[in-house]
């Protein structure tokens, strides 16, 4: 759930970025509708790649032993 959070968030702000970077320093008029439709490929391949890490990282965690996932004070 973070890691998707975390690509949203990251989404959010790149695309209205080159939205606006399109529209004022391009001078390319695009809609921010058409903005986001152009992101919509490597949106899908984010949310893959990060659902996969996420399953990696769990697979990961359950190999560690469980005296290296405790901390000793």
């Amino acid at each position: 759930i973070a890691s998707l959070v975390g690509l949203t968030i990251n989404y959010l702000i790149g695309v209205t970025f080159m939205y606006f970077a399109m529209n004022m320093w391009l001078n390319l008029e695009i809609s921010y509708q058409i903005a986001w439709i152009g992101m919509i490929p490597f949106f899908i391949k984010d949310i893959a790649l990060s659902c996969l890490a996420a399953v990696f990282t769990v697979r990961i965690a359950n190999r560690i032993p469980l005296k290296w996932k405790t901390v000793k004070a």
